[in-house]
């Protein structure tokens, strides 16, 4: 069976303690990184320091309001990088509109969903999440964009 990999961009510790906690409890064997701010996920994506060792995830969990750089600068960043730009990127944001929703497609990300603030619909919405990505939508090749930029 295959292993699948998250990078939550996240930086409110207790939505990683529930996503770590959720994830455990599918059916695929996916592993969970995490990173508290939108320059950390950027390094992260690219194999910076202090993330020399990480893996490519198969797709990025991205909530819109973080420090350092807003998920809509990791977004650009990220599909401006032919190394980056195949990674599948969720965006999450409390108020999610039309207004918020629409500029976010545009940057080209492939989904965006409002986050829930109830633990059981978050957690509802996150395995629902997995169960596209990992059940139905056909992912790139784990190897296909190696990048390591040092």
């Amino acid at each position: 069976m295959r292993t699948f990999r998250i990078l939550y961009i996240e930086d409110n510790p207790a939505d990683v303690f529930l996503v770590r906690s959720m994830l455990e409890t599918l059916t695929w064997d996916v592993r969970l990184d995490s990173v508290a701010d939108g320059d950390d996920g950027l390094k992260f994506l690219r194999r910076q320091d202090p993330h020399r060792d990480a893996q490519r995830p198969d797709l990025v969990l991205l909530d819109l309001s973080l420090p350092r750089m807003s998920g809509d600068q990791v977004l650009l960043a990220a599909r401006a990088d032919p190394h980056l730009r195949g990674i599948p990127i969720v965006v999450f944001t409390s108020a999610a509109n039309e207004v918020v929703c629409t500029p976010i497609y545009q940057e080209n990300a492939n989904t965006c969903m409002r986050k829930p603030s109830d633990l059981d619909e978050f957690s509802h919405t996150i395995r629902l999440t997995c169960e596209y990505w990992f059940g139905i939508a056909c992912l790139p090749r784990p190897n296909q964009y190696v990048v390591n930029f040092h």
